[in-house]
């Protein structure tokens, strides 16, 4: 059983802006703003597949999220996002990612021709939080991590 954890997404987005990261609610989309509280979905990816390099495309939902872990955090990585010029042209989904055997989480803004991770603390110096990656340099990043995980604990995470 996975424990449900519950975030408070915030972001501050610019009146002129054309874009924006959106949530999807019944009747329509709802740009994320300060003062909403909103579930998000968290994605997990597993270690066999981060080994073999395959990340987004392998990612499951793990439901809704719950707690107060990520409460500061998160709303920080939003607003790294918010000054991003990706961000301006498109819309984007906040998600949250998480590989837990390595120590992982971040924000994922899917968007409809890129997505973006923003890892979140700590990263015990493996990469760096809040800088966004495209998923290529996450992959760089995160394989050898799986790989090693995997060597340490051979089908333990199969």
């Amino acid at each position: 059983m996975k424990p449900n954890l519950l975030l408070c997404l915030v972001l501050i987005l610019s009146v002129h802006c054309h874009a924006a990261i959106v949530v999807s609610l019944e009747g329509g989309r709802q740009i994320v703003s300060t003062n909403i509280d909103l579930k998000t979905r968290c994605y997990e990816v597993s270690l066999t597949n981060l080994a073999w390099g395959v990340f987004l495309s392998k990612a499951e939902g793990a439901g809704e999220l719950s707690g107060d872990a990520f409460d500061t955090k998160i709303p920080e990585a939003l607003q790294v996002a918010e000054h991003l010029p990706k961000v301006k042209t498109q819309d984007y989904e906040p998600r949250l990612l998480d590989s837990a055997p390595i120590l992982f989480v971040a924000v994922w803004l899917h968007g409809k021709s890129d997505d973006i991770i923003i890892p979140l603390p700590p990263t015990f110096g493996r990469w760096n939080a809040y800088q966004p990656y495209s998923e290529s340099e996450m992959i760089k990043l995160l394989k050898p991590e799986a790989k090693k995980k995997l060597k340490e604990t051979p089908g333990m995470f199969d």
